[in-house]
């Protein structure tokens, strides 16, 4: 039976998808290591029903660590930051779909987020490492 693409209970784990491309703009350079953060990304999902984004929830998956225990949000950790994420996420929502990114700080607090979550979530990357 295939998995719901929002709201799922029970996934939280590393991706085993291949990482997406990064825009043009991004300053990446293959083999430079970026640091990982935490972010938040919620989606309004209007353009077409919800079992049509199975390419959305690929690109989310390539982006790193994940969950996805809210409907409608998903807890990622990765390399790129808030203005890339919208920007690799864009091309696979519709018109009238919505995009929010923002980077979390280890500030969180949640209440039936289900077995392990927490400590998932206290194994992420919230804090940029400092430069010496």
């Amino acid at each position: 039976m295939r998995r719901a693409l929002l709201g799922e209970d029970d996934v939280m784990r590393r991706a085993h998808y291949p990482r997406v491309a990064t825009p043009a703009a991004s300053g990446y350079v293959p083999g430079l290591e970026t640091p990982t953060m935490m972010f938040l990304v919620t989606l309004e999902l209007n353009a077409r029903p919800a079992d049509q984004y199975e390419d959305l929830e690929r690109a989310i998956k390539a982006l790193g660590n994940w969950s996805n225990r809210l409907k409608g949000a998903w807890f990622v950790e990765s390399r790129f930051n808030a203005s890339q994420i919208r920007d690799l996420l864009k091309p696979h929502v519709g018109q009238g779909d919505k995009i929010f990114v923002a980077r979390m700080t280890r500030g969180w607090a949640g209440y039936a987020m289900g077995e392990g979550f927490p400590e998932w979530m206290n194994r992420r990357q919230f804090d940029a490492p400092s430069r010496a």
